[in-house]
């Protein structure tokens, strides 16, 4: 895998202990038992995929969630929530604030660890897609670049035979 960053976030040392050891080898695996101190950490951090207890004493998981919704910075991590809770109300709330899977208590931890390594193969892929991006990007910039640069007059046009684009040259002519 593409060494993507995996921080777990659950109150219970068991929890982030089995899934640390059930995840091992999928790339960088980080955890912490401190719900007060998840944001810091996930900013620091700033993890490819969160798995996220939702109920936590001091800072729930849905307060974390709200956070990491308004923080754009924060907005490429793919949010994973575990809980206990079987209600649709709770599972529909976490997806409504950004989580992209669910996964109920007790783990099940060999589907986790499939579901994980799915969603790590998702996000190597946004990687890859914004990396070509950027380079597209830098590409056409600097293409534009000389053709603005030419003596000759340069018009692109639509398969429609309109005007896209025009150096300086042309738009003086």
């Amino acid at each position: 895998m593409d060494n993507c960053s995996v921080l777990i976030i659950d109150d219970e040392e068991i929890n982030t202990l089995q899934l640390e050891h059930a995840l091992e080898g999928i790339g960088d695996i980080s955890t912490s038992n401190n719900s007060s101190e998840a944001i810091l950490l996930i900013e620091k951090i700033r993890p490819d995929i969160l798995i996220l207890d939702l109920e936590m004493p001091k800072v729930s998981g849905f307060d974390i969630l709200k956070v990491i919704q308004q923080k754009p910075t924060l907005a490429h991590i793919r949010t994973v929530v575990i809980t206990s809770h079987s209600d649709p109300a709770i599972e529909e709330k976490a997806l409504s604030l950004g989580a992209i899977d669910f996964i109920s208590k007790p783990l099940n931890l060999r589907l986790c660890r499939i579901r994980i390594e799915n969603h790590i193969k998702i996000r190597t892929q946004e990687k890859v897609l914004q990396l070509t991006q950027e380079e597209l990007f830098a590409e056409k910039e600097q293409l534009k670049i000389t053709i603005d640069s030419i003596a000759d007059a340069v018009i692109s046009t639509d398969k429609n035979a309109n005007i896209v684009y025009m150096n300086p040259v042309a738009q003086r002519l």
